[in-house]
């Protein structure tokens, strides 16, 4: 959630934890370095990207938008399982709405909706 809410809000990096550190926290840690070599930075590091932030009820969301393409990366500070849906944001899905999911730290997307579990996070490419 840290590490996303800096992404989100214009960060320019991201301290890593002191190791040791617990497995989970490593984990999480490694998925979101290479979501973000992998597939989030043709996004986030595009200087002809668009950004625009949302918070719905307590979560955090930064969308980066690069032609037709939208990145949505959303974490949740609340500490129980939270929905919001993408007209909340401001994207208008229909049926040939694409999705593909580039992160996933207790997070999914179906059809309209994007579910975080507990302090989840997820990133997708709309």
């Amino acid at each position: 959630v840290q590490s996303v809410l800096g992404i989100n809000h214009g960060a320019l990096g991201s301290f890593a934890w002191n190791a040791p550190t617990s497995d989970d926290i490593q984990s999480s840690a490694s998925s979101l370095a290479n979501a973000l070599t992998a597939s989030m930075a043709d996004f986030i590091l595009n200087p002809s990207a668009s950004f625009r932030h949302a918070l719905v009820d307590r979560v955090d969301i930064g969308l980066w938008t690069v032609g037709a393409r939208t990145l949505v990366l959303a974490t949740n500070m609340n500490y129980n399982e939270t929905r919001v849906s993408l007209a909340q944001i401001g994207v208008h899905s229909g049926s040939a709405l694409k999705t593909s999911q580039v992160f996933d730290s207790g997070a999914k997307i179906a059809k309209d909706t994007i579910t975080l579990e507990s302090v989840g996070t997820g990133g997708f490419i709309l």
